[in-house]
């Protein structure tokens, strides 16, 4: 018997919004001018531990630029640094092509569409009303919330609160390593968009299927439900 797909999971930096370019190097930025530091490559730094919540990702960089975590105080002042300059740069024009037409179409194929990020849960809900995306998701999932972190915990959400039988019928799009290996994880489809990182480096954490395009995923819905 075939399953419907009856839930559709983004992720929003990297997958329908891109900003990652920008984030890096604002990321960059605030732990330069805190730390005075020297000139580093911050795209690897940050592409080692991209797609974990904040708080994890911000002291694996701090492992690697200045060999140790950090205190809860400089995390706050990072944090806020950060935000202020991504709040600064936030435009509508940088959803990649079709994203948001992508996401009204889902909609009206009567299909849940929420967001599951690793952004904090206030900052991501922010972020969406700036962009004037938020309406577009039935829910939308952060860090740090009374939901619990992307991944298995926000599946299970899901599919507690829309009575999902089976995880199988949740697919979720995208575009980092552990944006796969906790969707396989969750038990839910994990599809990777290669906008970050390469298709080889999504199957291999655990991708079910790589696209190269967000405006693929409809396609890959049909194929999927026509099997």
């Amino acid at each position: 018997m075939r399953k419907r797909i009856v839930a559709v999971g983004f992720d929003l930096d990297g997958t329908l919004y891109n900003i990652m370019p920008i984030k890096i190097r604002n990321c960059g930025i605030v732990f330069q001018n805190f730390f005075k530091l020297g000139r580093l490559d911050f795209k690897d730094v940050y592409g080692r531990h991209g797609g974990i919540p904040r708080r994890d990702l911000y002291d694996g960089i701090a492992k690697d630029t200045i060999r140790r975590t950090l205190a809860d105080a400089e995390y706050r002042v990072l944090s806020e640094d950060f935000d202020r300059l991504m709040d600064e740069q936030l435009t509508p024009d940088k959803f990649f092509p079709g994203a948001l037409k992508l996401l009204q179409d889902l909609r009206d194929e009567s299909r849940i569409v929420y967001m599951s990020s690793s952004v904090p849960q206030s900052t991501l809900e922010g972020t969406l009303r700036k962009l004037g995306a938020a309406a577009l998701f039935s829910d939308i999932l952060g860090s740090g919330g009374l939901v619990g972190a992307k991944g298995i915990e926000h599946s299970n959400y899901i599919r507690s609160k829309y009575i999902i039988p089976f995880p199988s019928q949740i697919l979720y799009v995208g575009d980092e390593r552990h944006d796969m290996s906790s969707a396989r994880t969750a038990g839910i489809i994990p599809i990777g968009v290669t906008n970050s990182i390469s298709a080889e480096e999504l199957y291999d954490a655990g991708a079910q299927l790589v696209i190269g395009n967000i405006t693929q995923v409809s396609g890959v819905i049909k194929g999927m439900e026509s099997r």
